[in-house]
Order: structure tokens, then C-alpha cells, then sequence
């Protein structure tokens, strides 16, 4: 009884829940991270447990896609590839500086029933529900990294926003990268994960767990070349007809070299 209290307690001191620990992330993956002017990218959009393989089709009708480059972001139109479980879209850039890919999924309502989770609101579902949750996700990928830009710590104002305070370009083996964490433009105090494409194959697993300061900024210690994903979650109390939580999550993606 005590081992279980404990247990309890830690969950709760971290911020874990049942729903957490099943938590599918939006993975936004592009072909290659850098690209030549005139030349298209492509990138893929999926939800996973494994970091970062495409298992789950979103629905295309719930994401958006767009690139963020010197100030301006453009919609990027996507396409539902079944067979392989994602959302796919491709872009050219007219040159050749520094942006970011962003993805948005809409919030879509889930509710905890006696039975488990069940997409639904309070107010649809037949069945008792013990709470509703509107989850929205987002993500951004840095590609065509350069040293000399100055643009890598520019907001692209998502809801909940991953901020890199020093060039991931520049970043080297062994070095804390410090990052942001902005909820509607504010700092956010809050738990940081951190993983690398081909850490492990194992489900909902990270490489690097930290937290950020008063000024929501927290390290991230670079150990391993490769693309990176630095992930975020935040629930805030609603009170609404269809449901009483909105979890958004938030994933920043980089490469090192």
C-alpha cells in the first residue's frame, strides 16, 4: 500500500497520468533537412508511440501544414497516404536560407469513460464520462540550418511554442542547447523531454527528461548527432459544455550534425 502511494505521489509530482503515458505524439518528419532553391521537399506528418515511425493516419481534414520563412508563413496543401499511415505534403523554397515546417493538428475531444478513452464529448457520448480533454497538437522542424542566422528564435506564435535560445547550427557533442517554453506567448514553468531519431524502438520512450526555471527555459544536453526532438504538454482547466481540459502538446525538431 505504501509502494503504491508512492508511486502515486511521483506521478503526480511529475505530472504523468494514464493518458500521458499512452499519448500519441505529432511527429513532422521531412525527407532530408536541407534543400536546394527550386528543388521540392518532402515531408511527412503521422502519429506515433515510436519515435519516429509513422503508425497512426491522422485525419487530414484536422491538420494543417505550412513553412515559416523570414517573417512569412504559407499554407503547404497535403495528401493522406494510407498505405504508409501518414499525412504527406511537399514544398520549394525560392532560396536556400534557414525555415521552419510546421505542422497543426486541431483539437479533437476525447473522453474517459468507465470502458477507457472514447473519441466523443460530454455531451455526445451515451456512455458515463469521467472527464473530457480537446487535444491539439502542434510541431515545427528547422530545416536548411545555418550558423550565421538569426531568425531560429523567432516564434511562429503556436498556442503551445518550443523556442530554441541558441542556434541548433552551432550546437556540438556534449553542449546544452537551452529552450523557451512559451503557452500563448508567455514563459511556461514545465516538465521538458527530449529524444533522437533511432534512441529505441521501445514505446513512448525518451533519451532526456528535464525541467525549465521560473522563465520556462530549460537544457537540453546534446549527446548524439542526428534529428532531434525536444517535446512539451500542457493542460489547462476548461469550462465548457464538451469538455474540461485542454491539453495542447508541442514538438520542436532539429538536426545535429
Amino acid at each position: 500500500m505504501r509502494l503504491a502511494l508512492k508511486i502515486a505521489s511521483t506521478l503526480a509530482l511529475f505530472g504523468f497520468s494514464t493518458s500521458v503515458a499512452i499519448a500519441h505524439e505529432l511527429i513532422l518528419k521531412p525527407e532530408a533537412l536541407d534543400t536546394t532553391p527550386g528543388n521540392p521537399l518532402e515531408f511527412a506528418i503521422f502519429s506515433t508511440h515510436r519515435f519516429m515511425e509513422a503508425e497512426e493516419l491522422e485525419n487530414i481534414e484536422l491538420v494543417e501544414g505550412a513553412i515559416f520563412q523570414e517573417g512569412e508563413i504559407n499554407a503547404i496543401n497535403l495528401q493522406e497516404d494510407p498505405e504508409n499511415n501518414q499525412i504527406e505534403g511537399n514544398f520549394t523554397l525560392d532560396n536556400n536560407r534557414p525555415a521552419y515546417l510546421l505542422a497543426h493538428r486541431l483539437g479533437a475531444v476525447w473522453s474517459m469513460t468507465p470502458e477507457g478513452m472514447k473519441e466523443g464529448t460530454k455531451a455526445t457520448l451515451e456512455e458515463e464520462v469521467l472527464w473530457s480533454g480537446k487535444y491539439e497538437k502542434f510541431a515545427k522542424t528547422l530545416i536548411n540550418a545555418s550558423p550565421d542566422d538569426e531568425s531560429y528564435n523567432t516564434p511562429v506564435n503556436q498556442l503551445l511554442e518550443i523556442i530554441p535560445l541558441e542556434n541548433p547550427a552551432t550546437v556540438q557533442l556534449g553542449d546544452d542547447l537551452p529552450v523557451q517554453i512559451l503557452y500563448k506567448g508567455e514563459p511556461l514553468a514545465t516538465s521538458v523531454l527530449a529524444t533522437y531519431d533511432g534512441f529505441t524502438e521501445t514505446p513512448v520512450s525518451y533519451a532526456y527528461y528535464t525541467e525549465t526555471n521560473a522563465d520556462g527555459i530549460a537544457q537540453i544536453r546534446i549527446s548524439v548527432p542526428g534529428l532531434w526532438m525536444v517535446r512539451v504538454q500542457h493542460t489547462e482547466t476548461i469550462e465548457d459544455a464538451d469538455y474540461d481540459r485542454h491539453i495542447t502538446r508541442s514538438i520542436l525538431s532539429f538536426e545535429v550534425d
